[in-house]
């Protein structure tokens, strides 16, 4: 009996340990293929096809979902395309996922004022976010006449 129940834990443990090993090598394909991805789109961008740029990241983004560089750098394509709200939208899905980003929070806040109807409020709520996280925004001009009176503006 001793030998039959460490012959059905051995078992039991292989299964376990094929399974694991199974899961660890399909997410790292993905991971792979992705990165694969991720870098011709980079290409693409360097040469200013930013249709096929975003079409790359699209692809690494369908091979893993959870690639948080993809969405900034789709992000960036989509706004050299002058598609901003999808921009804001890849964004928002970064920012989500790594949210101490002042340049990433810096060009979602950008990004609305393009928006039609543009979306103040939200730009300037995101300016002053990546102000407070470490970017520095005196250089800025205008910036005061453009958030005078949003929410959280205050002028020294």
């Amino acid at each position: 009996m001793k030998y039959l129940l460490y012959a059905v834990a051995v078992t039991l443990f292989t299964n376990v340990a094929d399974s694991v090993a199974e899961e660890d090598t399909a997410e790292l394909a993905a991971k792979f293929v992705a990165k694969l991805h991720y870098d011709n789109g980079h290409t693409f961008l360097d040469d200013k096809d930013y249709t096929s740029a975003e079409q790359e990241f699209d692809r690494a983004l369908i091979s893993f979902p959870e690639y948080s560089l993809a969405y900034l750098s789709r992000a960036q394509a989509r706004y050299l395309q002058q598609e901003y709200d999808s921009a804001i939208e890849d964004f928002d899905k970064y920012l989500s996922d790594i949210k101490d980003d002042p340049d990433a929070m810096f060009l979602r806040g950008l990004t609305k004022t393009l928006t039609k109807p543009e979306d103040v409020s939200g730009a300037c709520a995101d300016i002053l976010a990546a102000g407070e996280l470490g970017l520095d925004l005196s250089g800025l001009n205008g910036i005061e006449k453009y958030c005078d009176g949003q929410p959280g503006w205050t002028s020294d």
